[in-house]
């Protein structure tokens, strides 16, 4: 998989293009639909990016990195169908890429305020806008652990 690599003054990150999202979601998702909103599949694709272009020096961390691509591709509603699952699909490739994975878990961490939450109770929180991407962060890095290499 060709990605992007990126470099901040803290770490270098690979990126998923736009493209491989779309391929992620036929391939995976639903094979028969495309974005219906295809800017706002680039604008999702490219938001990590940006923040590590132009965010805070706490934003150059691969956990609030995966948060905000999986965010933006839940709220920017890309897809007709499958946006939930297309997001965390490509929050857990951009992990691996980088060197993380998330592990399975019966019950998720503790989720600041909101008790100990599942995998998709974060996702759906995170529709439902009671969770931040501050929080999916912190969640993300709570269910992953390092790929031994």
């Amino acid at each position: 998989m060709a990605t992007r690599t990126i470099s901040s003054p803290s770490a270098s990150f690979r990126f998923l293009t736009t493209a491989q999202v779309l391929r992620l979601h036929s391939r995976y998702i639903n094979p028969s639909q495309p974005a219906v909103q295809p800017a706002l599949l680039d604008s999702a694709t490219h938001a990590p990016v940006n923040t590590l272009y132009f965010g805070s020096a706490n934003q150059h961390n691969v956990f609030y990195l995966a948060a905000n691509l999986a965010q933006k591709l839940m709220l920017n509603h890309p897809f007709q169908d499958g946006n939930k699952r297309t997001s965390l699909l490509t929050a857990r490739v951009f992990l691996r890429i980088n060197g993380y994975q998330m592990k399975p878990m019966e019950d998720g961490p503790e989720v600041k305020g909101n008790g100990t939450m599942k995998l998709e109770d974060a996702i759906v929180g995170t529709v439902t806008k009671r969770l931040d991407v501050g929080m999916l962060k912190e969640y993300f890095e709570a269910i992953s652990e390092v790929v031994e290499k």
